[in-house]
């Protein structure tokens, strides 16, 4: 059986909250750099995603200021996000 990552990408620009979900193959880490980066920039600055692989969570942000699109994501593992249960 195939490991996949599943992505919650989450727009707090508006309410109620908009989420969008994502499950790409492991193996396939520039897919899974792309598609967190193309949600980011196309939501905005308000946007974060929320990645679960294993039994493990990450909080990927956007790394740049202002309007500008980003380039990279700043990630960092969390322990609780209200948003969790999304991605049981």
């Amino acid at each position: 059986m195939e490991d996949n990552v599943k992505i919650l990408v989450i727009d707090s620009s508006e309410m109620p909250v908009k989420t969008f979900k994502h499950e790409l193959p492991a193996a396939d880490k520039q897919k899974i750099k792309e598609t967190i980066l193309e949600e980011l920039n196309r939501l905005g600055k308000a946007a974060h995603a929320l990645i679960k692989y294993k039994d493990k969570f990450w909080v990927a942000d956007h790394m740049t200021e202002g309007r500008a699109a980003s380039t990279e994501y700043h990630k960092h593992s969390v322990r609780y996000h209200p948003f969790m249960k999304e991605l049981a």
